[in-house]
């Protein structure tokens, strides 16, 4: 597990939530459990992030695809005066004269040179896109939510409910320095994703509690 601990600031900070919020001292014991959950999430957001060499094969990748697309529009360019479309037969065109080629009926040239490379083009996004995590809109964020979860886990705990602007202080108190250091260490932004204000903390934990209501009444 991550070596992770609170600065003595940060740990202040944290204190200072607790104690004007709870009136409570927040004591080693808890310290340690918010370190302990902090560090699993830290090793988590390791985990499922892109490496290093991921990240050099999608930028390949990525090179590679724009130059199939120039490759086929140089070759399009280079073959266009060679060819031209008549009554859906194909005419090869040659200095000095003309020869009639058929390909066959209403088969152009240009459209098999299309599909080939949109085959190559299909292939190379195929790769890319086996390179990048595989999220959806409904789990970009799965990452931090879970360690917010487990923070509101911790404060209700403590005595503290689970909604409101003192549980939003303390997820931001509790969040800021686990987000960065997941950030430094090259974590995905739905690991360390941080809402611009208190608002928006407060607006999550109200659809937190009323996601979590209506689950249980369907049981």
């Amino acid at each position: 597990m991550s070596d992770f601990a609170y600065t003595d600031e940060q740990w202040t900070g944290i204190k200072h939530v607790v104690r004007d919020r709870l009136r409570l001292d927040a004591d080693q014991s808890l310290r340690s459990r918010i370190e302990s959950a902090a560090a699993r999430h830290i090793d988590e957001s390791a985990l499922a992030s892109q490496t290093l060499a991921h990240r050099a094969r999608i930028k390949k990748l990525e090179a590679m695809r724009v130059r199939a697309d120039d490759l086929h529009k140089d070759l399009v360019d280079a073959i266009r005066p060679s060819f031209a479309l008549d009554d859906d037969r194909v005419r090869h065109v040659v200095l000095g004269g003309e020869r009639l080629e058929r390909y066959g009926a209403k088969v152009d040239p240009f459209d098999e040179a299309g599909c080939a490379f949109a085959t190559v083009m299909g292939v190379i996004e195929a790769a890319i896109a086996a390179c990048r995590p595989q999220e959806t809109a409904n789990t970009s964020k799965a990452g931090r939510d879970h360690f917010w979860n487990e923070m509101v886990m911790i404060w209700t705990s403590i005595g503290g409910a689970e909604t409101g602007i003192a549980a939003a202080e303390f997820l931001v108190a509790t969040s800021l320095p686990v987000f960065k250091r997941v950030r430094v260490l090259g974590g995905g932004k739905g690991a360390a994703s941080m809402p611009q204000d208190y608002d928006a903390v407060t607006r999550w934990l109200r659809l937190r509690r009323a996601a979590r209501l209506r689950r249980a009444a369907r049981r």
